[in-house]
């Protein structure tokens, strides 16, 4: 979960913007994607969208940001994310995360450390 200092820094790089529900904020298979912050509603990670086997693996709420490994090293998106409730959210472009990694350190950490651990979870 991001802190107040943490969101104002990253609300620099990317722009607002509402969803309704149902929205699809990226999918799988999209050769880029955003980095994606919640500023409000939810927004659910799916995998095998559309699918009979869709299952959803989890919810990002208020304050916490979505996005994988793929994010920096330009790899395709492989999980879908849908808004499940109206909302908000800030999308900061892929272009705009290797500038974020190198000017914001703290920020960097968190990120980073988020990654590995998505990244990991899926892996295992």
């Amino acid at each position: 979960m991001l802190s107040r200092s943490q969101l104002e820094v990253l609300q620099r790089y990317g722009t607002e913007h509402g969803v309704a529900m149902g929205d699809i904020l990226f999918a799988d298979g999209d050769e880029t994607y955003d980095l994606v912050v919640v500023l409000d509603g939810n927004v659910d990670i799916i995998e095998s969208y559309g699918q009979p086997n869709e299952v959803a693996l989890v919810t990002y709420v208020r304050l916490q940001f979505l996005g994988e490994m793929g994010l920096l090293t330009g790899q395709r998106a492989y999980l879908t994310a849908v808004a499940c409730a109206p909302g908000r959210v800030l999308r900061i472009p892929v272009e705009q995360v290797p500038v974020i990694m190198a000017q914001e350190l703290d920020l960097s950490e968190l990120i980073l450390r988020a990654f590995l651990l998505r990244h990991s979870r899926v892996t295992h």
